[in-house]
């Protein structure tokens, strides 16, 4: 039920629950001195009827989930809100933590036994975002920077120059032939290549 104008006055600027602001709030006041009932107002068509009961227990319980989605996001330090960094402290209780063990004024164990850290390995991982490849990726294998020379990344080209400066020309020529033959390096003067080779353990 909708109305333009107060149920009580007739204004037709409204505030809440079909009444204006003088009127909303003087209903205010007699309820909580109980002059008078909501639901007699409401049934007299003196007031428009609040939200039900169910709505605001819809409202509670999915707050309450919220706020049990991110409990379980924070810092084990009781009473800090901050999400945790490392071994369930955030950066600045970690710190706090570290500097503790390291001073002697508590031990790992304690902290642990008191749930103010988590032993180490104990933290959840978060899922690694999956790596984007294309072919303009290094030819190396999980390796995603863009490519510098000859298939390869600025990292890896340059480590590759630097191993092949090591070498005589006969062992660079058969180094460059063998990375080509296993698609690890692109032939002199090709610059595209659709190929995605193995993994040249050297290089690392």
């Amino acid at each position: 039920m909708k109305t333009k104008t107060c149920l009580q006055c007739k204004s037709s600027k409204l505030r809440r629950r079909g009444l204006c602001s003088p009127c909303y709030t003087k209903t205010r006041k007699d309820m909580a001195a109980n002059l008078v009932t909501e639901a007699y107002l409401v049934s007299k068509g003196l007031l428009l009827p609040g939200k039900s009961a169910s709505s605001k227990k819809t409202r509670a319980s999915n707050s309450n989930k919220k706020t049990s989605k991110v409990s379980k996001e924070v810092c084990l330090v009781p009473g800090c809100t901050n999400k945790p960094h490392r071994r369930g402290l955030c950066n600045t209780h970690r710190v706090m933590a570290y500097q503790a063990m390291k001073d002697g004024t508590a031990t790992e164990a304690e902290l642990i036994k008191k749930k103010l850290i988590l032993p180490k390995g104990a933290a959840p991982k978060r899922p690694s975002k999956p790596a984007k490849y294309s072919e303009k990726s290094c030819l190396l294998q999980n390796c995603t920077r863009k490519r510098h020379g000859r298939g390869l990344c600025k990292s890896h080209y340059s480590r590759l120059q630097r191993q092949l400066a090591k070498l005589s020309n006969a062992e660079r020529t058969a180094l460059e032939q063998e990375l080509v033959r296993k698609k690890q390096l692109l032939p002199k003067k090709e610059s595209v290549s659709n190929s995605s080779g193995g993994f040249f353990s050297s290089l690392y």
